[in-house]
């Protein structure tokens, strides 16, 4: 009694001993104190192996032909109680040669070394099909119209990740129809029975000529000198191994002057060239060319003779004609002639008389003879009326007479008369007027008239001048005078005049310079001359002293002028004239500044221009000139740029892209528009290089950047999903095919999901076989609204098309077969009535009821709002065949009674369970089959 055992080192009882070596320690102490210790070792060993879960797995062969696994991609769950210090798998890099299913080593060793194993399966799949690379060839046809080729006449190096096992074209042979550009399907199979295809073109084309066959014709001209010839007339046969596409001559048409000529050297040289033989007497030769379909040409020499047989039509016309001065009329054929012809042209025409006199007035029968080009000639006759209506020819001569002191003068026809003559005689001359008085001092014009032996009369006129010989009186001026603003001035006789007279009237006043300009500058003699009204004239010489006071008219014009490559432009004062003018002559100019340097880029520069003329009159006016800076002169060099493989991108600098660019006005800075670059500028990309001058000149260029993106990620990217169509058209449930295709190419490890995909497709019955409804009737309860009853009646088109294409797409079925026969609401409830037409089977339209059965939702189109519906709760009364439903939005509005009205027609449709009882499959005749479902 009142001993005691204690615990003073290890672990307590019901403690948990760590693997390895535990020792425990106790105290025995008794009553009277007295104590002893006692110690035990505990040994804990771990013998348990990891525990292994793997996965059988399967992985796809990379672009490379390479791929790996870790351990990460199997391992399901293996674990150790003391923990895993290691995992290991036996091959985890796989090539071309691994493809197909191979066993692999999973093994794990725990902290304390225990080791385990499993094996499992690899199925590695080989999923890139060769990468067909091909061009496009042309080949020709043989004699015979026929080639071929090979499929690796069109592989341009088709590569595969593992191996090509074979090849193979579309079309092999090629004939006379396949002339142009074919498509070809090259395909290429790799060793694992994946095949991939590329299109290119086959060029076909004949390069045979064909064989052009020739005769020589003669050809008589038509009545209108002219004759045609068609290909036919010349060809003999002419022929080609595909198909002659058309024949031609290089001449059809041929004219009187193809009649008479002979061959020239180039014509004969062509015959002999073309037919092997010398050319015989043809007066022409034409070519025969002939073209096959695909454009391949040919041709051949023949000679054609061109003769005319037909003789000229002779047509002549009376003619009147009237002796000449001499008695005498000439006529010739041409005067007869009244259109003989002949399509060859008449080379003669002769008249029996062409010549007559006096003794020949009357009528006269002559004959026209016409020969044309040919020696053809045709006759016919005329008559020549001859006649005299030549007047007398009246030569008179002027006079001039001084008036008799009296103041008279009589003149008679004879003293006018100078010779005039008639071929008849004449009988008699008179003068129209004989006296003459003061009054008709200067020239008298009257009329000489002479009269022949046949009646025939002329006049002419003659001028009698009556003199009055009495001179003016002069009295005239000195003059002083200055030019005007045009250099010139002009000189009037009235400037001179100071009272001069004349008994019978001053007529005209002249001067010898009627205009002085600036080379007559000083003292200038002026001849004075005044004539009176008999012609008398007076003259006299007087002094003008002319000055000059006008100065120059400066005109300038804005001028625009390049800096040179130093920074300066000069100019000169030609550069600011604009057309300076100065009437008597501009002796200097001169312009201000002359030197323009940088700085004066900055504005226009206003510079002064004068000019100074021959008498020393100065003139000055301003212009602007506009001095342009050409700016700095940008030279650069294209930069290649690798990205870098951990931040992807890369740093450029102006001095590597800059090749020493300079200004004229010196450079201020060179900048870059870009110096950092990315994955984003793959490939060919850009920076701008801007150099600025002094003056805050600018000049840029692009400059070429060529990032290489090697070392950049890019995703797989892929096409819309395509609807390929249902297997099957009518009839019953088809397979429903989608593919898409990649867009671009995944790089950097990543993959492609599957391409191909498909789903269950219902079709409705065949044209001709009976088919099937659903039709079904329900009501809801607890629904509340306010307003009077809605009926089917009073939804909008829109709004019945739209809730039937929501049910149609929900169902997988066509709009056409969806039928809303009656929806009416009350306070009480809502009743819909529904039919699914067009089902091909009783078991198709029990699948058409268990489809709406599935559904748990329907969303509805904007049009109807935007509401999803799903059902909360649902129970159905088999003796009332009625269900009660609770309906939720999954955005927070109110729907409107007309919405709601849709709303419970879908969910009505989607979610009534076990109404088969109230669903009747109601058969439709043939011929009377709705359209049919999509």
């Amino acid at each position: 009694p009142g001993s005691s055992i204690a615990r003073v080192a290890g672990i307590a009882s019901g403690g948990v001993f760590d693997v390895g070596n535990t020792t425990q320690t106790y105290v025995a102490t008794d009553s009277a104190g007295l104590s002893v210790n006692c110690s035990f070792t505990i040994t804990v060993n771990d013998n348990e192996p990891p525990q292994m879960h793997v996965s059988n797995t399967a992985i796809l062969l990379g672009i490379n032909g390479f791929t790996s696994l870790t351990v990460g991609q199997v391992d399901t769950g293996t674990f150790d109680n003391c923990g895993i210090a290691s995992k290991a798998i036996s091959k985890a890099n796989f090539t071309c040669s691994d493809v197909g299913i191979g066993q692999v080593n999973f093994s794990a060793v725990d902290v304390y070394g225990n080791t385990n194993f499993v094996t499992f399966s690899v199925n590695l799949t080989d999923p890139h099909p060769p990468v067909p690379r091909v061009r496009s060839i042309a080949v020709a046809l043989n004699s015979s119209g026929r080639a071929s080729i090979a499929a690796s006449d069109v592989d341009n190096g088709s590569t595969d990740v593992c191996s090509i096992a074979s090849t193979v074209v579309s079309k092999t042979a090629y004939a006379c129809a396949d002339i142009g550009s074919q498509n070809v399907t090259f395909t290429a199979t790799n060793i694992f029975g994946l095949s991939s295809s590329a299109t290119t073109l086959v060029n076909v084309s004949d390069t045979i000529p064909p064989v052009v066959a020739v005769r020589d014709i003669t050809v008589n001209l038509h009545a209108n000198g002219t004759a045609m010839i068609l290909p036919s007339d010349i060809d003999s046969g002419t022929s080609d191994p595909c198909v002659v596409a058309s024949l031609s001559l290089d001449r059809t048409a041929f004219t009187c002057s193809d009649t008479k000529r002979t061959l020239n050297s180039t014509e004969t040289a062509a015959y002999l060239a073309s037919r092997g033989s010398a050319a015989g007497a043809f007066t022409n030769v034409v070519t025969l060319k002939a073209v096959d379909t695909p454009g391949n040409k040919a041709s051949k020499v023949a000679g054609v003779t061109v003769i005319d047989v037909t003789n000229p039509v002779a047509r002549a016309a009376n003619l009147n004609v009237s002796l000449n001065i001499s008695g005498l009329v000439s006529i010739s054929a041409h005067d007869i002639d009244s259109g003989s012809s002949d399509a060859c042209g008449l080379s003669a025409k002769v008249l029996s008389t062409q010549t007559f006199g006096c003794a020949a007035v009357g009528a006269n029968v002559i004959t026209l003879t016409v020969t044309d080009s040919n020696g053809n000639n045709d006759s016919t006759t005329a008559t020549v009326t001859v006649a005299d209506t030549i007047a007398p020819t009246v030569i008179a001569q002027n006079i001039t007479v001084a008036l008799t002191s009296a103041g008279t003068l009589t003149v008679n026809a004879a003293s006018v008369d100078n010779g005039s003559t008639d071929a008849c005689g004449i009988s008699s001359r008179s003068i129209s007027k004989t006296s003459f008085l003061c009054a008709d001092v200067g020239p008298n014009r009257v009329n000489l008239t002479v009269a022949d032996v046949n009646g025939n009369t002329h006049s002419v006129p003659v001028v009698v001048t009556i003199q009055d010989s009495t001179v003016p009186t002069l009295n005239l001026q000195h003059l002083t005078l200055a030019l005007n603003s045009s250099g010139a001035i002009g000189i009037t006789p009235a400037l001179f005049d100071a009272g001069s007279t004349d008994a019978c009237g001053i007529a005209a006043w002249t001067v010898n310079t009627s205009l002085l300009g600036c080379s007559n500058i000083g003292v200038n003699y002026v001849q004075v001359t005044a004539t009176d009204m008999s012609g008398n004239v007076a003259t006299s010489v007087r002094t003008i002293t002319l000055s000059d006071t006008t100065a120059p008219v400066v005109i300038t014009r804005n001028i625009t002028v390049t800096l040179n490559n130093s920074g300066q432009a000069h100019i000169l004062p030609t550069d600011v004239d604009n057309g300076s003018t100065e009437a008597c002559g501009i002796q200097s100019t001169s312009v201000s500044p002359q030197d323009l340097v940088c700085a004066d880029s900055v504005a226009p520069k206003l510079v002064h221009l004068t000019v100074t003329d021959t008498s020393g009159n100065v003139n000055t006016a301003d212009a602007y000139a506009n001095v342009v800076n050409p700016g700095p002169v940008v030279l650069f060099k294209s930069v290649s740029l690798l990205l870098d493989n951990i931040t992807y991108a890369k740093t450029i600098t102006v001095s590597d892209v800059n090749n020493g660019s300079w200004a004229p006005c010196g450079v201020a800075s060179v900048t870059l528009s870009k110096s950092l670059f990315n994955c984003s500028d793959s490939g060919p990309s850009f920076t701008t290089l801007i150099i600025t001058d002094m003056v805050g000149k600018t000049t840029t260029a692009q400059v070429p950047v060529f990032v290489d993106s090697m070392n950049c990620s890019t995703p797989c990217n892929l096409s819309a999903w395509v609807n390929q169509g249902c297997s099957i058209t009518c009839g019953g449930v088809g397979v429903r095919t989608f593919t898409r295709t990649v867009t671009v190419q995944p790089r950097g490890g990543n993959t492609c999901p599957a391409l191909i995909r498909t789903e269950e497709c219902v079709t409705p019955a065949c044209p001709g076989a009976a088919s099937y409804k659903v039709s079904t009737k329900f009501t809801f309860f607890g629904f509340t609204y306010s307003g009077s009853k809605r009926t089917i009646a009073s939804w909008t088109a829109a709004q019945e098309l739209q809730l039937k294409t929501d049910v149609a797409n929900s169902l997988g079925v066509s709009v056409n077969d969806i039928v809303i026969t009656s929806v009416t609401m009350t306070s009480a409830g809502v009743s819909v009535s529904v039919d699914i037409t067009n089902i091909a089977s009783p078991a198709l339209a029990t699948a058409a009821q268990n489809s709406i059965n599935s559904l748990t939702g329907v969303q509805l189109s904007s049009s109807l709002g935007s509401y999803s519906l799903s059902m909360a709760t649902a129970s159905s009364s088999e003796a009332s065949g009625t269900t009660q439903i609770e309906l939720w939005p999954w955005m927070g509005i109110g729907l409107g009674v007309g919405i709601l009205a849709i709303v419970l027609l879908i969910v009505a449709l989607t979610h009534y369970k076990r109404r088969q009882q109230h669903t009747v499959f109601t058969p439709v005749a043939a011929g009377n089959v709705p359209r049919s479902m999509a």
